[in-house]
């Protein structure tokens, strides 16, 4: 009996001693779990990060349930050194498992930012931006014994605004994410983002200004607005595999709308290669299986870019005179280069009928360097079959002049180059068609608005070319300049009228056919002042010279160009000429004489 007490008395007492531990962590949880006790608790914590990070710290106020293991944290606002207040959060709350720390494990869940402003800045390239120590200070350092791991499985970042300011290169870039979202599924990271606008200003005024020709895309002045989800494969400190799953990015200021880009990524410190580009454009679809990109030095080159394009796509970023190009194109081609340099390999355009082809490679230099920018490309072949030609030049707003003879040119071939520079470009090579080849150079200045060059044949159908059978075949030698001044070009259409080219046009023709005549050696100078083009030929002989006078209104009609011929005898000429000496002469004399006398 004496024994069954004793049990039941240390039954009673271990009861007891349980009961009293169950109470004491209630009563501690309770405690714990009151706002006033968590607050005060914040003073301490607060005032341990201000010595850490050796700024003010500043936390409105904290609420934490130990029994869902949340933390909710509200109002924190940080300085930097320099006493500016560069970072705010409204909200930070989230999920962590307490007993996971026994295990050096730091596992989040549910992790939420929302109301995120920074203000960033940085003096100069080699002075340290204004968080740098943020990151310092948290930066992980090599302890002895079992390190601690984190991992999070669910976060999301809402109402993010971050400006990002430099002194030395007085640029303002601004940065906001409407929601971002990131998940953990089975070891793969997946990250949602939505709503992600980049600004910048580099507080000069718009490329375009003053230039209306100029396309409005700016990289002084973007204005991209962006939504896209990645899937993270693999994330470490030396390298990162990751898929763009779907993107979209448009930028406001110049309209360059990419509806689609997928990608699959590697990223380590030296390199970064991409596979399985593809992007899309409102009516551009671009793919190339592999792409490289080198950090030291920087270098890049990609396999066979392929796709269809409408050129209007590119209009109003990048060239205003490609608005109504609706023409579908198919092109490929091998792109590399590096900081200052960017080659084309392999390019191949043409139309889907492949009415029109062409085949190039070329290279652009000097990117970095704007005045001595230059792009260079060499044709080989080009070639226009059927009235691809036509309607090519319809799709630019331009006067369309000898629309009637290009026609008649039939099938043209282009073998050649061309050179672009500062405010300068040329043309030159070989155009072939079936009234004869031609060998022509051509030069414009964007300074003072001229076109000039020269043009060679050994033998054009004249015929053919102007509809007018008493014309046969010739060979000819010319240059040119003309006017493609808009104001210029302007004040004389006002004054005159008409809707001839402004120019001039010296000729040499080795040999022609007019008629029955068949002429050498004939000389033309042409001068068309817009409304009328006027000219005169002439073929010096030994006895007498052949001239030809004759002018025209209107390329379409050129065959009904007035026509005036005449003949002039060098005999009779040279006689009247020593005539005329011989008279003056003798006036002369005269004169002398009575001056003389009087």
């Amino acid at each position: 009996m004496n024994r069954k007490k004793t049990y039941l008395r240390i039954l009673k007492i271990f009861c007891g001693i349980i009961f009293s531990v169950l109470l004491l962590l209630f009563v501690a949880t309770v405690v714990l779990n009151t706002p006033s006790f968590q607050n005060k608790m914040l003073k301490p914590v607060t005032r341990l990060l201000c010595e850490r990070l050796n700024t003010n710290v500043h936390i409105d106020s904290v609420s934490i349930n130990l029994v869902n293991q949340y933390i909710h944290l509200y109002g924190i606002e940080l300085e930097d050194h320099q006493q500016r207040k560069f970072l705010q959060l409204d909200t930070l709350s989230t999920s962590i498992r307490l007993w996971s720390l026994l295990s050096n494990e730091v596992r989040l869940s549910g992790t939420k930012v929302a109301g995120l402003q920074a203000q960033l800045y940085k003096d100069s390239l080699h002075t340290p931006a204004n968080y740098q120590f943020l990151i310092d200070a948290f930066k992980s350092k090599p302890k002895k014994g079992k390190k601690f791991s984190f991992g999070m499985t669910r976060g999301t970042l809402s109402r993010v605004q971050i400006h990002y300011q430099t002194k030395e290169k007085p640029y303002d870039h601004d940065l906001q994410i409407s929601f971002l979202e990131y998940r953990n599924k089975q070891g793969h990271h997946h990250v949602n983002i939505q709503g992600l606008v980049y600004q910048n200003d580099n507080h000069k005024p718009l490329r375009r200004t003053g230039k209306p020709k100029r396309g409005y895309f700016d990289e002084g002045h973007l204005n991209v607005l962006a939504n896209m989800q990645w899937r993270i494969d693999q994330l470490t400190n030396e390298s990162l595999r990751a898929e763009l799953v779907s993107a979209n990015i448009l930028d406001r200021t110049s309209n360059l709308d990419v509806k689609s880009l997928t990608l699959r990524a590697t990223v380590n410190k030296q390199q970064i290669h991409l596979r399985n580009v593809n992007i899309q454009l409102p009516n551009t679809q671009l793919t190339f299986s592999e792409g490289l990109l080198l950090f030291h030095p920087l270098r890049y080159q990609t396999t066979t870019i392929s796709g269809t394009t409408l050129l209007k796509d590119i209009a109003h970023p990048f060239a205003p005179v490609l608005s109504q190009f609706t023409i579908p194109l198919r092109l490929s081609v091998k792109l590399s280069g590096n900081a200052g340099t960017m080659n084309f390999k392999n390019v191949n355009v043409s139309t889907v009928d492949h009415k029109l082809t062409i085949n190039a490679e070329g290279n652009v230099l000097k990117l970095n360097q704007k005045r001595a920018l230059s792009v260079n490309f060499r044709v080989n072949p080009m070639r226009a079959r059927g009235n691809i030609k036509q309607r090519i030049i319809e799709q630019f707003p331009v006067k369309k002049y000898l629309m009637r003879q290009l026609a008649t040119l039939g099938t043209i071939t282009y073998r050649g180059n061309f050179h672009v520079r500062w405010h300068q470009e040329a043309f030159e090579g070989t155009l072939g068609t079936q009234v004869g080849n031609l060998r022509f150079t051509l030069n414009l200045n964007e300074d003072t608005k001229y076109l000039n060059g020269t043009v060679q044949t050994d033998s054009i159908m004249l015929d053919k070319l102007f509809t007018m059978p008493q014309l046969g075949k010739a060979a000819c030698k010319a240059s040119f300049t003309f006017d493609y001044s808009k104001k210029r070009t302007a004040l004389i259409r006002k004054k005159l009228g008409g809707k001839l080219p402004i120019g001039t046009v010296r000729a040499e023709v080795p040999e022609a056919k007019y008629k029955f005549l068949k002429i050498k050696n004939v000389f033309a100078d042409i001068h068309s002042n817009g409304t009328i083009a006027q000219g005169n030929l002439s073929v010096r002989g030994k006895a007498l010279d052949l001239l030809c006078d004759f002018s025209f209104t209107n390329t379409d009609s050129i065959q009904k160009m007035k026509i005036k011929p005449s003949v002039k005898f060098h005999k009779y000429t040279e006689k009247k000429e020593k005539d005329t000496k011989k008279q003056k002469k003798s006036t002369l004399s005269q004169k002398k004489t009575l001056n003389r006398k009087g």
